[in-house]
């Protein structure tokens, strides 16, 4: 029994070994193992020019993590949150990029990539002249690498400080002179390259010589009216310094006493009703030396409204065909005129060519300016391209043509031929009777011709129902030639 016993105590004893065996060798008790994340710059050291920007490439792959990056020295390299730096002064800096608990370094080298800077004043001239009461600014940049940059320091010497001074990059004249600046340049700490200029400033006496405030002629009109253009009395106010400092100038009426006077004591012009030319000479002492200067003084026409309508007027003629003519609305000689536009019109024994046509039933509407030597007037004309109101009227009709050789030819050559395609009408019936209608050309040649004439009638005569009788023709009809398309109608001849 004994040994039983004890067989069993030994089973029992080995049992619990085993168990604890089996416990203390558990698998699930050992260290986990992690994953091992990179941060890499690509580039150890970058060389860059001053002034120019790049992009670092940068690789982080650990999860979720964001790159960040700071420059060691940021006046000499900037970084962004992109990793872009931005070179700003010639210099070194490390470019830390950190990502989680990582972080890699770049090395920033910038450089002048072999170039030097230059400064440049585009605005300021090498030699200025200029007056004591005007200051004039020195502005300045650099052009480096291709590109301007106003962050430049200047500074400026001045070699006659007595002629003027620099204060913020300004020049200020203290007398009449010459002297020099010189303008020297620093940019972020570069003063190699071409970094100087040098600037002549010229100091002279200011001198204002000026009439009526600075005007070059006067304008006068031959007769007061309300609201002009011009007066008829014009003062002479003159305005003369140097420096501020006043000088008399003598003032005299030296040409055109028939059409102004000159009141000294006034000091005014004033027009005598005439249109002309006058002119007055200016004397004064400048420096030891005398100048003279004139100022012209114009007399124009007074221009007055007419206020009716003026009809009936015949541009071949240059004249109203019916009632008060051109002269007569003028009350005087017409020696000058223009159409609407300002163009000049030709006049000839008060007549008027020149005036816009007609080529239609409805006539014209136009204005023109006619001018005597006192006046003018502004005038509606309603007319045609000829109005026929007597016998006379017809010689306008003049052919001056002559046909040989297969071709048309000026009799008179320091004539034209006649074209006449406006449009032309009869104002009222014509006894004719005494004059000849002459219209110096050879005779009519028809046979074989074409009806397709260069000169002649080719727009269109309206009798508007009205008779011509008695006229004694010589050599032509009255009008030369009538081409296809002309129309001469409603007429009795």
């Amino acid at each position: 029994m004994k040994n039983k016993k004890l067989i069993v105590l030994a089973s029992i004893f080995l049992m619990a070994t085993t168990a604890f065996a089996a416990i203390g060798c558990d698998p699930t008790t050992e260290e986990p193992e992690y994953p091992e994340y990179t941060l890499n710059i690509q580039a150890e050291t970058v060389s860059i020019t001053l002034g120019d920007t790049r992009t670092l490439d940068v690789e982080c792959d650990q999860p979720g993590a964001a790159i960040t990056f700071t420059s060691s020295n940021p006046s000499v390299v900037t970084v962004n949150e992109y990793g872009a730096i931005e070179a700003l002064k010639v210099g070194t800096a490390t470019i830390t990029a950190t990502c989680g608990d990582l972080t890699d370094v770049c090395t920033i080298e910038v450089t002048l990539g072999g170039q030097l800077p230059q400064l440049q004043m585009p605005t300021v001239s090498e030699e200025i002249t200029t007056y004591k009461d005007k200051q004039t600014p020195l502005p300045g940049k650099v052009l480096f690498n291709g590109k301007e940059y106003e962050d430049v320091e200047l500074t400026y010497e001045v070699a006659d400080e007595t002629v003027g001074k620099v204060e913020d990059g300004v020049f200020k004249p203290l007398a009449t002179g010459t002297t020099t600046v010189t303008v020297t340049a620093s940019w972020r700490g570069i003063t190699d390259g071409v970094m100087t200029k040098t600037i002549t400033i010229n100091i002279v006496p200011k001198v204002v010589m000026a009439v009526n405030g600075g005007i070059s002629e006067i304008t006068l009109l031959t007769e007061a009216i309300e609201d002009g253009e011009y007066d008829v009395v014009s003062p002479i106010e003159i305005e003369a310094s140097i420096d501020g400092v006043p000088f008399d100038v003598n003032v005299e009426l030296t040409a055109g006493e028939k059409y102004v006077d000159y009141d000294a004591v006034a000091k005014t012009v004033s027009s005598k009703g005439f249109v002309g030319e006058a002119e007055f000479t200016l004397t004064y002492e400048l420096n030891g030396e005398t100048k003279t200067q004139t100022i012209p003084v114009y007399v124009v026409p007074t221009v007055y409204e007419y206020e009716e309508v003026v009809e009936n007027f015949s541009a071949i003629h240059g004249e109203v065909a019916v009632g008060k003519s051109l002269r007569s609305i003028l009350g005087a000689d017409i020696i000058a005129a223009e159409d609407e536009y300002g163009n000049p019109l030709t006049v000839e024994n008060n007549k008027i060519y020149g005036v816009a046509d007609s080529k239609t039933e409805a006539g014209i509407d136009t204005v023109i300016t006619i001018y005597s030597a006192r006046r003018g007037y502004k005038i509606a004309l309603k007319g045609y391209s000829g109005v026929f109101a007597e016998a006379e009227d017809f010689a306008v009709f003049n052919i001056n043509t002559a046909y040989g050789s297969g071709k048309f030819t000026a009799i008179d050559e320091s004539k034209p031929m006649g074209v006449w395609d406006g449009y032309y009408v009869l104002l009222n019936n014509i006894d004719a009777t005494g004059y000849v209608h002459n219209v110096n050309g050879d005779r009519l040649y028809s046979r074989g011709q074409s009806n397709n004439f260069p000169v002649g009638l080719q727009g269109t005569f309206d009798g508007r129902g009205y008779t011509v009788k008695g006229m004694t023709i010589d050599a032509y009809g009255i009008f030369g030639y009538i081409s296809t398309g002309a129309t001469v109608k409603d007429v009795a001849f």
